[in-house]
């Protein structure tokens, strides 16, 4: 179930025609943008939720889509229906999808000033 149902799979997009501001690639980006800064000792790191019933993450996704579904229906961007849906899907007990990616950069400033 979860990703490969087409209802939890469409909340990114979903999510992002309704808060255009929050970035789906601004992790990928931010890659991209460290490297082009001249540090030294660049890094990275990922984090991807896997979400699965009975679990507080999922519990926070559940009071995540309770919270935003309001502006998502209004929007037009899912219907009532589907948003109760959604969240009932993190109750079924074959449910297993992915959530949010975080991404983590670092770097640090060249010891050696230019001269």
């Amino acid at each position: 179930m979860g990703d490969a149902d087409p209802l939890w799979a469409g909340y990114p997009r979903a999510w992002h025609e309704v808060f255009p501001s929050g970035s789906l690639g601004q992790g990928r980006a931010l890659l991209r943008q460290i490297s082009q800064l001249g540090l030294e000792r660049i890094g990275a790191e990922g984090e991807l939720d896997i979400v699965q019933p009975g679990t507080p993450l999922a519990e926070f996704y559940r009071l995540s889509l309770v919270a935003t579904a309001k502006p998502l229906v209004a929007a037009g961007a899912l219907t009532a229906e589907e948003a109760v849906r959604r969240a009932a899907q993190l109750d079924q007990p074959d449910f297993l999808a992915c959530g949010f990616v975080f991404i983590g950069a670092w770097g640090r400033r060249s010891s050696h000033p230019e001269s």
